[in-house]
């Protein structure tokens, strides 16, 4: 296995010598032998206000990354059989209530803009014979990270917090369910085009807030009225109130199940305890 990382060592020293490490995409022998290729690589989205120069960078760091990939697969001498991608339902935008099967255009949205042309670039690789999956990613909860640990963070304070309305739909996937359709794309060559990464049960945003106070013994809920949000936020407040209700229809007729569709049982996890942020 080969990995891209920005500190070698300490990859080294987290992976031993189960992993080959690269600094730089270009250092990949033409003769490595890749059964697959994964890139996930991308500043985050919630790690500042999208001022001019965020949405450069946010934008760029995905672009170049992937220009980066799509020219070592080019000088492989063997190409690998898969390139995954990640992607994320802001492609879509805001659209409401309105249930979004991958054939669901983009919107006019920075968001949108930002997956669709992550996408396009992507696409480029199916013209050298390589098969592409595009992970259209929802919120993705684990125990110890991820958003889960900054949305624990009202309940941990005594209560809970509703963005907007609250109608909005929160689309989201455990960390393990989405290692495991990584998994399944590798080898299966059904897994083509996006893919929305999401449980069949949807929920909206303020039956999120309810069941996350109630879990964290919080009985308080607050309200972040949208023209606050915006005012405050602008277009950095699409992430909180942003509404994509995902099918996950394509992942089920492929056969995958999730593991983790007890919402309240991924949100016990490392629950926080009143008075401090989780």
């Amino acid at each position: 296995m080969l990995i891209l990382a920005r500190d070698v060592r300490a990859a080294q020293r987290r992976f031993g010598d189960k992993v080959e490490v690269y600094a730089d995409l270009g250092h990949i022998p033409a003769g490595a032998r890749l059964a697959a290729v994964i890139n996930l690589a991308g500043a985050p989205t919630a790690a500042g206000l999208w001022t001019k120069a965020r949405k450069r960078l946010l934008l760029e760091s995905r672009l170049e990354v992937t220009d980066a990939v799509l020219r070592m697969i080019e000088r492989l001498d063997v190409k690998p059989d898969v390139l995954i991608s990640a992607s994320a339902v802001g492609y879509y935008g805001d659209r409401g209530d309105e249930v979004l099967t991958e054939e669901a255009g983009p919107s006019p949205r920075f968001m949108s803009d930002l997956c669709r042309l992550w996408e396009e670039h992507a696409q480029t690789v199916e013209a050298l014979g390589v098969r592409l999956c595009l992970l259209r990613l929802g919120l993705i909860f684990e125990r110890d990270g991820g958003p889960l640990r900054k949305l624990r963070i009202p309940a941990g304070l005594g209560f809970g917090l509703v963005y907007g309305d609250g109608r909005q739909w929160l689309p989201w996937m455990h960390r393990d369910d989405v290692i495991r359709v990584i998994d399944a794309a590798i080898s299966d060559p059904r897994y083509v085009g996006p893919l929305n990464l999401a449980t069949p049960s949807p929920i909206t945003q303020i039956e999120f807030a309810r069941r996350l106070a109630h879990i964290a013994k919080s009985p308080l809920l607050l309200r972040a009225p949208t023209w606050l949000l915006r005012g405050a936020l602008g277009e950095f407040a699409d992430l909180f109130l942003a509404s994509q209700r995902i099918s996950a229809e394509k992942l089920e007729r492929l056969g995958f199940r999730c593991e983790h569709l007890d919402l309240d049982e991924v949100l016990r996890q490392g629950r926080p305890k009143r008075g401090r942020p989780a």
